[in-house]
Parts: structure tokens; sequence; C-alpha cells
């Protein structure tokens, strides 16, 4: 056990570090890749924050991170950010925020495992299903995905 919490404490310390370390660059010269990156460290801070259950600096994290990739444009990093802030809302205690999209999310790996199996009924009705719950909940990406896999089946 105490491994394990030595190990969250020593990714918060180097997320900490690079997090620092990538603002100083950004302030040097602000480049998309840096801002970027600065955007991935967030991202991954605010998941150890949120292993020690520290909700409002993980949640802050996150919101940054988003807000950075957002002032960007990188559809990858915001797809990720909205994704680990959505479930972080749940871990919370915030039930009401986000859980269509893991719904969601789940509806679609299930159908993923059913169409492995050959049973592209089953597969269609969670995909049917997910697309009403990921209508207004989920990130472009997740959206295309089921469309993509319901035009397949």
């Amino acid at each position: 056990m105490y491994a394990w919490q030595d190990r969250i404490n020593e990714a918060e310390q180097a997320a900490v570090f690079a997090t620092a370390l990538f603002r100083e660059r950004i302030a040097a010269g602000n480049t998309a890749g840096k801002i970027s990156s600065l955007a991935a460290n967030l991202c991954r801070l605010g998941i150890v924050l949120r292993l020690q259950e520290r909700w409002d600096e993980a949640r802050a994290a996150q919101q940054e991170s988003l807000d950075l990739a957002r002032s960007i444009g990188e559809t990858s990093a915001i797809a990720k950010a909205i994704t680990y802030l959505g479930d972080l809302k749940l871990h919370a205690g915030d039930r009401n925020v986000g859980k269509p999209f893991l719904e969601g999310r789940t509806l679609l790996h299930m159908a993923k495992v059913e169409l492995g199996r050959g049973g592209s009924d089953k597969a269609r009705l969670y995909l049917l299903e997910a697309r009403v719950l990921l209508k207004d909940e989920s990130p472009t990406w997740v959206q295309k995905k089921v469309e993509a896999m319901l035009g397949i089946l």
C-alpha cells in the first residue's frame, strides 16, 4: 500500500515539475506544440490528483487542460480532457454530469465485443442506444465512431 502511495506522490511531483517547465517554455515563445504538451501534462496531473481524492485541484487541472486544448483546436486533446473531466466529476460525486457519456462509451465497447463475437444484431442495438446517449454529451470523435460502426452494419 505504501509503495503504491509513493508512486502516486512521485507521479504528482513529476507532473508538477513538467507543468512548470512547459509554462516557462510557453512564456518564452507561444507555440502550439508547447501548449499541447502542457495540456497533456495538466491532464496527467489531474488524474494523479484524482487518485489522491483532491477533487478541486484535479478539476482545476483538467479544466485548464481543456481550455488550453480548445485554444489551439487540438481535437484529440479536447476529447481526452472532456472524458477525464466527466470521469472526475462522477468520481467526485457529481453523478448527473457525464453519466450519459460514460454509459454511451460502455455501450460502444459492448457493441465492439458483440461484433467480435459475430453478433451484429446485438451490436446494432447497442450502437443505436449509444447514439442516443452520446448525441448531446460527447465529443464529436465518439459520435463519429458510433456512426462509422453503424454504417458498417
